[in-house]
């Protein structure tokens, strides 16, 4: 019998809910690229794509790595970035071309784009290749130093949170914007504490998290580091 690809959040299920909202998120991208992206952007739009497929290829356990452990770590880092620049397109396109009805799904849709950008950074292989490259550090040249040094600290905070609350925060994104839209023009922002009670709440855990994690003195000090 074929074994079935399970991921890290222990459910085949859940890689085929993530999987749909990736064809989806590729199909809003190519649709976009005839309609709202701006001239000259084709070549990174193609990039992007090209992360939707390498996200799918790791979620069914098809993405192999086939160079040295620091060019490992730089392709695996693109996709993470791609896919950031994918979810900042997707809520600025939910905040001015999306119709509302729409609004909860896209928030599903970068809800599963946090989350898998999260389990592709705590991917084992990831601390791995981190260790190795660091190793051998001095054969690399000053640029690739830099940029190891960059990896390890964004690996450092990305997998200090579960994949859920990467889920949570890019959803929490989307939504507020979306409520931002909503509700600016009278301004009584009173109509959305519920959603500014949980955004605080989340981001306290948060900051503890990685106060914790990066053993500094408050947990508005983790956060700190996390913009710097």
């Amino acid at each position: 019998m074929k074994k079935k690809h399970v991921t890290d959040t222990g459910a085949p299920a859940q890689t085929n809910i993530f999987i749909t909202h990736l064809d989806e998120v590729e199909a809003f991208l190519r649709k976009d690229a005839d309609t709202h992206m701006p001239p000259g952007s084709a070549a990174n739009r193609a990039l992007q794509i090209d992360a939707i497929g390498r996200t799918r290829d790791f979620l069914t356990g098809a993405l192999a790595p086939v160079h040295d452990a620091y060019h490992n770590l730089r392709n695996r880092f693109a996709v993470l970035s791609r896919l950031a620049e994918i979810q900042q397109t997707m809520v600025m396109d939910a905040e001015l071309f999306m119709p509302a009805d729409e609004a909860s799904h896209r928030q599903d849709q970068l809800t599963t784009l946090g989350t898998v950008g999260n389990l592709l950074i705590a991917d084992p292989q990831v601390e791995r290749w981190l260790n190795e490259s660091g190793q051998n550090e001095a054969a690399l040249a000053a640029g690739d130093r830099c940029n190891l040094q960059l990896m390890r600290r964004l690996w450092v905070h990305d997998t200090s949170l579960t994949p859920e609350m990467a889920g949570e925060l890019s959803r929490l994104t989307c939504e507020g914007e979306n409520l931002h839209t909503e509700f600016r023009k009278d301004g009584d922002w009173s109509k959305i504490k519920d959603w500014y009670a949980h955004a605080v709440d989340l981001m306290r855990s948060v900051g503890e998290i990685k106060k914790n994690r990066l053993g500094m003195s408050s947990a508005y000090e983790a956060l700190m580091d996390t913009f710097s």
